[in-house]
C-alpha cells in the first residue's frame, strides 16, 4: 500500500543548533520553519544557522561499520560481526560568514564582535560539539533529523565564486551525548504499510 505522507521532494530544509543535549521541540511539525528562521518565533533555546545551498543538499556519509562471519570448524556458531566502530555524519553546505559557521568550520576560536574578528588559533582546532536539527518541508509534510550532539569540523576546502554564494563545507558528526537515548532520531517516521 503506497502511503503518501511518507513521500516527500526536499523543497525547504533549515538547519538549526542548540546547547549539547537540548531535546528536539515538541512543535516541530507544526512551528512555522520561516518565522522560526528569520527569528520572529524561534524554537525556545535553537538557533538557526542560516541559509545553505539549494545545489548541495545536505549529504549523509558513513565510514567502519566493517563486518565479517565468524564460524567454527563444525558450521554450528556462524555470526556476522562488526569488525570496525561505525561513523555516521552529514555535510552541510552553509553559506554565512559569521561566528557560528566559522566555529563550526575552523573550530572553537576567539570572536570578537566589537571587532568582527574571528582568530583561528590552530587548524582543525577544537571541534565545536552542538545539538543538530536538519527540518525538511514538503507543504505540509515535514521529516527532521535530531541529533542530541555533533561535532562540527571542515569538510573540504571552500570555494569562492563571482556566481554563487560562498560555501563552507562542514561535517556533522554524530557523538554521545550522556544521558540521551541514542545517538540521533528521524522525526516524522510514517508507520510501515500493512499489506492484509
Amino acid at each position: 500500500m503506497f502511503v503518501e505522507k511518507a513521500s516527500l521532494i526536499a523543497k525547504n530544509g533549515f538547519m538549526f543548533t542548540a546547547a549539547p543535549g537540548t531535546e528536539a521541540p515538541e512543535d516541530w511539525e507544526t512551528h512555522d520553519l520561516v518565522a522560526a528562521a528569520l527569528g520572529t518565533k524561534a524554537f525556545p533555546g535553537w538557533q538557526f544557522i542560516g541559509a545553505s545551498s539549494l545545489d548541495d543538499l545536505p549529504e549523509p556519509g558513513n565510514d567502519g561499520g566493517d563486518t565479517k562471519v565468524k564460524g567454527s570448524w563444525d558450521g554450528l556458531l556462524n555470526r556476522q560481526v562488526q569488525t570496525e566502530v561505525s561513523i555516521d555524519w552529514l555535510t552541510i553546505q552553509p553559506y554565512q560568514f559569521d561566528e557560528t559557521i566559522m566555529s563550526m568550520y575552523w573550530g572553537m576560536g576567539d570572536y570578537d564582535p566589537d571587532k568582527r574578528r574571528f582568530i583561528v588559533k590552530t587548524v582543525g582546532g577544537t571541534p565545536l560539539e552542538r545539538a543538530f536539527m536538519l527540518l525538511i518541508a514538503d507543504g505540509p509534510v515535514r521529516i527532521g533529523l535530531h541529533a542530541w550532539k555533533a561535532s562540527f569540523t571542515r569538510d573540504k576546502e571552500f570555494k569562492l565564486s563571482t556566481e554563487d554564494y560562498t560555501q563552507w563545507p562542514t561535517r556533522a558528526t554524530w557523538i554521545s551525548q550522556p544521558g540521551a537515548p541514542g545517538l540521533f532520531q528521524l522525526l516524522g517516521v510514517a508507520p510501515s504499510a500493512v499489506i492484509s
